[in-house]
């Protein structure tokens, strides 16, 4: 089968749960000095070795089936030693029935029994409604290397949307000897599956059910690169699922994005049903407005007014949202919960929407290999005759029909008429996602500076100020003054504006002082050439192993003008730079007029992905980056 990119997760709308089911087996061995026993070739780069690791389901029937796991893995050093603990998280669909673990010293001696009992149980969930729950063993190891076994089952109940994946490689710094996945299924129960960088399964028909088997072996440790793709990119793994299944007491089918999309359709079903109050509402609020745009503005601000968000993980295992009028109501929902109202209030003013599930991870979806787990999220699609504007309803501090950098250029599952159609959300260039600094500075003979500094940022650049707004006074001022790279600035005004648009803008206006702005040297100051800039520090070379993924582009530039103080001139300034490389632009150029230089700095990054021997060039490029951006000026008292 073709191999894509996917997150190892189990989805719920609304709340992603990445789930250690830790795949694992039974050791062939726990005696002798196990970790001396590690090949060499798997002990590079790594704090801990996977030596033996197994899981088996077994499909009772359409709503139920059993999991047995087992994993040993020896853990190499101090920081491998979170490799070794124990999570399950369980909820009204799986339940822990059985566990043990042991850990043996680096001579392969038993020095600990692990029971349930020993397993820390809480109910505790940080979303506001929830039937989730988890069990936590952290295990702490007298030395290095040492040996952990862990033996488990699950019970799955209520339904099958999927089956449990396989993931032999969870975290960097961590190989795998070997590891294996079987599946007990009866030859006329259809299953699908997707595998990534495995081998195709070994088929058994010699038990009561057949047996389809995956194996992984002699799996060397990834260790963390800069701009690399997500780890689910490099590693093996495995997604299965019935393609068709019964989710608490909802049948469904997996055949297609459309057969999803229709389960997913029934899941909405009088879901939108408005109380009259919040119907009379949606007819006020749009009174005389001048077209579809604007009613969709007005009931989406009435929206972020009246609402908030909250994660709820109730209802169909998460998968169906509050109904409309409780929102109204109650005045809170998760992301489901709340795209739905909106859904309500746009179709009571006349303005059709769909509800729409997307992965704020991924930016694909698997074309053959329809899941509910590649989708984290839902938005609303609301087609309008010059536009489609896409609504983000859990946060509407963002522009209506502004697409933010976590859900641009993704493929999204649009559920409307019935069933679910694959559509991919619009990007907008690299070059449109700047920030322009305007900095007035004026110099005193002592070295202190007073500044005045005008910001403005559009898209990905906007979003970083999304909040400023919400800070209190002294917490702006803090915040500002972390991006001020001199020692005791002290910030003065502060004032903004927002442009709520398609294309939104912030724009923050703010005074500066420092009493060490130039350090003073002899008859010399000598001055940064950029205070509002720190680069991306010294980065080394090194050889790399990974393609080179930059997810997001922009455009910076600075324009900075420096009055100098009476009595001193320019002895030097650093040199202009130019420099053009596939990842993207450098310029910088330092002008003297008289008693005032002038400063213009520009900085484009292109996204993209590249080719891991182009890494020295990319250092060259952001360490080139640093120096301009770090770069003195020398003055001389005349």
């Amino acid at each position: 089968m073709t191999t894509h990119h996917s997150r190892p997760a189990r989805f719920r709308i609304g709340a992603l749960y990445l789930l250690f089911s830790l795949c694992a087996t039974s050791p062939s061995s726990a005696q002798g000095p196990v970790a001396a026993s590690v090949p060499d070739s798997l002990k590079e780069q790594a704090y801990s070795v996977v030596r033996d690791a197994r899981t088996t389901y077994t499909w009772h029937s359409p709503v139920s089936g059993e999991e047995s796991n087992s994993l040993t893995i020896t853990i190499l050093n101090e920081r491998g030693k979170d490799h070794a603990d124990f999570v399950f998280y369980g909820d009204k669909f799986r339940e822990l029935r059985k566990f043990s673990g042991e850990v043996y010293d680096a001579r392969g001696k038993l020095i600990r029994k692990i029971r349930k009992s020993d397993l820390r149980f809480s109910e505790y969930s940080p979303h506001l409604a929830s039937d989730d729950s988890y069990y936590r063993y952290e295990c702490l190891l007298p030395s290095y290397p040492c040996t952990v076994r862990y033996e488990w089952e699950v019970r799955h109940k209520n339904g099958l949307i999927g089956f449990p994946g396989f993931f032999p490689q969870k975290t960097y710094n961590q190989s795998v000897e070997q590891a294996s996945y079987t599946l007990y299924i009866p030859d006329a129960t259809p299953f699908r599956y997707k595998a990534f960088r495995l081998r195709e399964p070994a088929k058994d028909h010699n038990g009561k059910l057949p047996a389809h088997t995956w194996r992984a072996a002699g799996i060397q440790a990834i260790e963390h690169e800069p701009f690399a793709p997500p780890l689910s990119a490099l590693t093996p793994l495995l997604l299965l699922s019935p393609e068709n299944f019964v989710f608490d007491g909802q049948p469904g089918s997996l055949e297609s994005w459309e057969s999803y999309g229709a389960f997913q359709y029934a899941l909405l079903h009088k879901r939108d049903e408005l109380p009259p109050a919040a119907r009379q509402k949606a007819q006020e609020l749009t009174a005389g407005a001048a077209n579809d745009r604007e009613k969709v503005r007005r009931i989406y601000e009435y929206l972020g007014e009246t609402t908030r968000y909250v994660s709820i993980q109730l209802g169909i295992g998460g998968f169906q949202p509050l109904p409309a009028a409780e929102v109204f109501r109650t005045g809170f929902g998760d992301c489901k919960a709340l795209t739905n109202y909106a859904q309500a209030l746009l179709r009571e003013a006349g303005i059709p929407s769909f509800y729409t599930e997307i992965s704020t991870n991924n930016r694909d979806l698997l074309p053959d290999y329809p899941s509910a787990n590649q989708t984290n999220h839902v938005i609303l699609q609301v087609p309008l005759p010059q536009d489609t504007l896409w609504l983000e309803c859990t946060n509407t501090r963002y522009a209506p029909g502004y697409i933010h950098s976590s859900i641009a250029g993704h493929q999204a599952l649009v559920i409307r008429q019935g069933k679910g159609q694959v559509v991919r959300l619009p990007t907008r260039p690299d070059s449109l996602h700047t920030q322009h600094q305007d900095i007035q500075l004026t110099l005193a003979p002592d070295g202190a500076v007073s500044a005045q500094v005008e910001t403005t940022s559009r898209l990905s650049r906007y979003e970083d100020w999304l909040y400023f707004e919400k800070l209190s006074p002294s917490a702006q001022t803090d915040r500002l003054r972390k991006h001020i790279h001199l020692t005791q600035a002290s910030v003065g005004a502060i004032s903004y504006e927002e442009k709520k648009e398609t294309d939104p803008a912030f724009i923050l206006r703010y005074s500066f002082t420092s009493p060490l702005y130039g350090n003073r040297t002899g008859n010399r100051l000598f001055v940064p050439l950029n205070p509002l800039r720190g680069g991306f520090g010294k980065l080394p070379v090194k050889p790399r192993r990974q393609e080179i993924y930059i997810r997001q582009g922009y455009n910076d530039t600075d324009h900075l003008t420096l009055q100098l103080p009476e009595g001193y001139s320019v002895e030097s300034v650093p040199p202009s730079v130019q420099l053009r490389t596939p990842f993207g632009t450098l310029t910088s150029e330092v002008k003297a007029t008289g008693n005032t230089l002038t400063v213009r700095q520009e900085v484009s990054v292109r996204s993209g992905r590249y080719e891991a021997e182009k890494y020295p060039e990319l250092i060259l490029f952001l360490n080139s980056i640093t120096a301009c951006y770090q770069g003195k000026i020398i003055l001389k008292k005349e």
